[in-house]
């Protein structure tokens, strides 16, 4: 079986599509298809990344577009492509004919790309598979993904794929790397106390939360507690977050962490944003003061706050170093809440999501 994922990172876009997509495109290495990816080169993209994992990366070159996209603006996130979807579409459809072998599977997680590109790339592949997590326009898709938790999960799809697809919605279908998986049985039930916070904005942190919450943990003085912090390697701020951390007491920072179970399995709390990391969490049991860096994550944050999982203190826009303060401490002042929120978190993740795509996509 042959698979070839459209995926791109950039600051703007963050790194946590490639990093889904790398977690499936393992699990289906791992069952014997030959994997490849489609990127473009957009500034602080992951694909040395991806290559580093053993699979070849056919790059499109990144032009910054010197007029309005036009044919795009129906779309809001048109910039994230940075040219017409037609020109990415023809671009993607050469590479698979240079490839010269049949592509079973071409899966695509891009919220520029709609039913248009998909149609147009559609005559050169079998099948295609969609991540979506916005339900926001229409697919022509064989599997459409979407691993998040709404309220209206089981119907916000409806109109927006064929009926024939296939559909894969909820937190049973997770893409988590097997590391969350084979950590669960290891796990130390909590006692209630914060001996270790976890700080993690994502791979790029743009609007830099990250040094927001260091300094809400410096009022804190919290000396007694171990911060580890958390940031990718294109990090716009990482020399300043470096010498911030350095000089609070008891806190660790650590880049382009390979083992994120092994981190959230020793954290009692964990301060974040509310992306592709919420699932790794829930799946180990740990509950976080969340913040949504992006309007996708709002809703998710606000259900499992409602969940009482998570305490979610809003758009980071509105977020000041006090709110922070504040979330720490109604955790910190009551142990019973942080028991109870990893409970409810680890029975939502079970952590086999991958497994389970990868055999919809094998049969």
């Amino acid at each position: 079986m042959n698979c070839l994922f459209r995926v791109d990172s950039s600051i703007q876009i963050g790194t946590g599509h490639v990093m889904r997509c790398l977690t499936l495109a393992d699990e289906l290495s791992r069952r014997g298809a030959k994997v490849s990816f489609v990127c473009r080169t957009f500034h602080s993209n992951i694909c040395v990344i991806i290559e580093n994992k053993g699979y070849f990366v056919h790059r499109l070159t990144w032009v910054s577009p010197t007029e309005k996209l036009d044919e795009n603006m129906n779309h809001k996130h048109a910039d994230w492509l940075s040219c017409r979807w037609k020109d990415d579409a023809e671009l993607t459809a050469t590479i698979i004919a240079k490839i010269g072998e049949t592509i079973d599977w071409l899966i695509v997680d891009h919220y520029s790309l709609d039913i248009d590109w998909e149609k147009h790339v559609r005559p050169f592949v079998n099948k295609i598979m969609v991540i979506d997590d916005l339900a926001n326009r229409k697919h022509d898709c064989d599997i459409l993904l979407d691993q998040n938790l709404y309220k209206n999960l089981n119907s916000r799809y409806n109109h927006l794929v064929p009926e024939s697809c296939i559909k894969l919605l909820g937190l049973d279908f997770c893409l988590l790397r097997p590391e969350f998986l084979n950590k669960r049985p290891e796990l130390v039930e909590k006692e209630g106390k914060i001996r270790t916070i976890l700080v993690c904005f994502g791979g790029t942190d743009p609007t830099n939360e990250t040094q927001k919450v260091l300094e809400a943990i410096n009022q804190s003085n919290r000396t007694n507690i171990l911060i580890y912090v958390i940031i990718g390697i294109n990090n716009p701020n990482a020399q300043k977050i470096k010498k911030i951390c350095s000089n609070i007491p008891n806190t660790k920072l650590f880049i382009q962490v390979s083992k994120m179970a092994d981190m959230f399995a020793r954290a009692d709390l964990a301060i974040c944003s509310s992306g592709t990391i919420t699932w790794e969490r829930l799946c180990l049991g740990l509950p976080a003061v969340t913040i949504a860096v992006a309007e996708n994550q709002v809703e998710i944050a606000k259900t499992t706050s409602e969940l009482g999982i998570d305490l979610y203190l809003g758009i980071s826009e509105n977020v000041q170093v006090k709110h922070i303060v504040e979330g720490i401490e109604a955790y910190s002042s009551n142990p019973h809440r942080l028991v109870t929120s990893s409970q409810r978190a680890q029975t939502l993740v079970k952590g086999d999501g991958v497994q389970k795509v990868a055999s919809f996509i094998k049969n």
